[in-house]
């Protein structure tokens, strides 16, 4: 059941891990709960760099959580349209694993509501889940919207060289949100049996990647893929052409640094 307090303007849910607080936006006369940069994994640095995500831990106090609006895993940076500002200029912080949940407030009903989780474009390279603002979605839909980040680039992309170091860290990050999702969202009045995953571009690429892995029938949602097409295609007879030497060049310096 959701628990649900209202402090000093504050709005306050207990999840599995922790309360969290939120804070009301209004849109086209709809009022939505928005709450952001909750944890949903353990922050993928030292000796978790390069490995899964593991569960988050818990917290007592929604104090606890970081308070800033602009969260995003590393990455170049660019400008409004997508282009790097300069070369060899990054922005962003390791310690990036965290969600927004959008929830409608005035509920037409009390039953639990549909979810959508939204994964970000970039072509897995850059953006974040600071770019969507699904309000104006919310405004005419009663359903509960999440958008996480995920790692990037050579954090989490980097080819694995063992089943001991996994490659595509950033979707295994998506399937940990998925996870959570499962676990918490009906703290936030979501209904967990009735959750639909989309994106764009590399986003939309990473739902068709869940749905053709065989471990994703333990997290498995129905689908909505925008802007992204169905004969896409990595070509396998590349890859062996790319140096392995190269690439453990690439992690040792990484590791080192």
């Amino acid at each position: 059941s959701t628990v649900l307090w209202i402090l000093c303007d504050a709005i306050l849910i207990q999840t599995n891990h922790g309360p969290v607080k939120g804070y009301e936006s209004n849109v086209e006369s709809v009022s939505i709960n928005i709450f952001k940069n909750i944890p949903y994994a353990k922050p993928p640095t030292g000796n978790l760099r390069f490995e899964l995500p593991e569960d988050v831990d818990s917290w007592l106090d929604h104090e606890d959580l970081r308070q800033e609006d602009d969260i995003l895993c590393p990455q170049p940076s660019t400008n409004r349209h997508g282009k790097m500002k300069k070369r060899d200029s990054f922005m962003g912080q390791e310690d990036c694993l965290h969600l927004d949940v959008y929830v409608r407030n005035n509920s037409e009903t009390a039953d639990l509501r549909p979810v959508l989780i939204y994964f970000h474009a970039g072509m897995f390279s850059y953006g974040s889940k600071n770019e969507y603002h699904p309000e104006f979605l919310l405004s005419l839909h009663d359903i509960i919207v999440v958008i996480p980040n995920y790692r990037l680039g050579i954090l989490g992309f980097l080819s694995g060289v063992s089943s001991e170091h996994p490659a595509n860290l950033g979707l295994w990050d998506q399937r940990k949100c998925m996870e959570w999702v499962h676990k918490n969202i009906e703290s936030f009045g979501g209904d967990r049996n009735r959750v639909i995953i989309s994106g764009h571009d590399a986003g939309g690429a990473s739902v068709g990647f869940h749905i053709l892995s065989p471990k994703s029938h333990l997290v498995l949602f129905p689908e909505v893929e925008l802007s992204w097409i169905h004969g896409f295609s990595v070509d396998l007879e590349q890859l062996p052409s790319l140096p392995l030497n190269r690439k453990l060049d690439v992690t040792k310096m990484l590791v080192t640094s």
